[in-house]
C-alpha cells in the first residue's frame, strides 16, 4: 500500500526539469530504494492502481511534458488495440455459442456408460477448442465419449465385423461419430468461428507488437512509466502473453522506476 501511495503522490507532484526528466523539487517521500525483485512483484499491482487512458495523459497533464513522443503515440495505438481485442474476444464467444448450438449435443450412443466394457476406449468430452468439459467445473466429473478416431482404431485392431453383436455396435457407433464430427466441423465454419479466431489472433499480435515497441523506449516521466505498465497489462490479457509481458516489460518498468526515483530524489 505504501508503494502505491508513493507512486500516486509522485504522479501528482512531478514537474519537468530542463533536461526533460521529470523531477520533484522537494519531497518527503521515503527514498529508500526498492529491490528489483520487489519492484517486479509489485509492478502489476501498481500499474492497475495508476492506469489511465492515453487520451487523458495527452490532455495537458503536467507529467506528460517532456515524455518521449514515440511512447505517447504508442499509448494511443494501445487504446485502439485493446478495444479491438475486446471486440474480437466477444466475437469468438458468440461464434462458439452459435457453433455449439448448430452442432447439437453429443449423441447418446457415443457417451460411454460407467459399466460399458469398452469405456477404456472412450475419451474425455471436449469442446470445440479441444478443452476437456467438466461437469459443473468439477475435476474428474466429465463424461467419456467415443471419437471416430478411437473407434476406427478399435475396430481395426480387433478386426471387428458385423458378424458379431459387438462388431455391429462399434461399427454403428463409428458411423454416428463420423456424422457428429462432420457436424461440428460444419458448425464451426458456418458460425464464423474460424474467422473470429483469426480476428482474435490478429488482435493478440497487434497488442504484443505494441507492448514490445513500448518496452524498447525508456520512459522519461511517470506518465510514460504508466503507459508501459498499461502495455504490460494489455499484453497479459492476450492468449499467451502473461509470462512474456511480466518478464519483458516488467523488468523495463522496474529499471525506469529506479532511474526516475534517483532523479526525483
Amino acid at each position: 500500500m505504501r508503494f502505491l501511495t508513493e507512486v500516486a503522490a509522485l504522479a501528482r507532484r512531478v514537474v519537468v526539469a530542463p533536461d526533460g526528466i521529470g523531477r520533484l523539487p522537494t519531497t518527503n517521500i521515503d527514498s529508500r530504494p526498492f529491490s528489483r525483485r520487489d519492484l517486479l512483484r509489485r509492478a502489476p499491482i501498481a500499474a492497475a492502481a495508476v492506469a489511465m487512458p492515453a487520451a487523458a495523459l495527452a490532455a495537458g497533464h503536467s507529467d506528460v511534458i517532456g515524455e518521449d513522443p514515440r511512447l505517447l503515440a504508442l499509448g494511443g495505438r494501445l487504446d485502439a488495440a485493446r478495444t479491438e481485442h475486446q471486440a474480437a474476444e466477444s466475437a469468438v464467444k458468440e461464434a462458439v455459442a452459435l457453433a455449439t448450438a448448430m452442432a447439437g449435443p453429443v449423441p447418446a450412443a457415443l457417451v460411454a456408460a460407467s459399466d460399458d466394457p469398452d469405456r477404456r476406449e472412450a475419451e474425455r468430452e471436449r469442446d470445440l477448442f479441444g478443452n476437456i468439459i467438466w461437469i459443473n467445473g468439477a475435476p474428474f466429473l466429465g463424461r467419456f465419449v467415443y471419437s471416430a478416431a478411437a473407434l476406427e482404431s478399435l475396430i481395426g485392431d480387433e478386426g471387428l465385423t458385423r458378424r458379431t453383436k459387438r462388431g455391429r455396435l462399434m461399427i454403428e457407433r463409428l458411423k454416428i461419430a463420423r456424422e457428429y464430427s462432420a457436424a461440428r466441423t460444419s458448425a464451426g465454419e458456418r458460425s464464423g468461428l474460424d474467422d473470429a479466431l483469426d480476428r482474435l489472433s490478429d488482435a493478440d499480435n497487434e497488442v504484443q507488437q505494441i507492448a514490445r515497441a513500448v518496452a524498447d523506449i525508456q520512459a522519461r516521466t511517470l506518465a510514460g512509466l504508466t503507459l508501459k505498465a498499461r502495455a504490460m497489462l494489455a499484453w497479459a490479457e492476450t492468449s499467451s502473453g502473461e509470462i512474456c509481458s511480466s518478464q519483458l516489460i516488467g523488468k523495463n518498468i522496474a529499471d525506469d522506476l529506479i532511474r526516475l526515483q534517483q532523479h526525483l530524489g
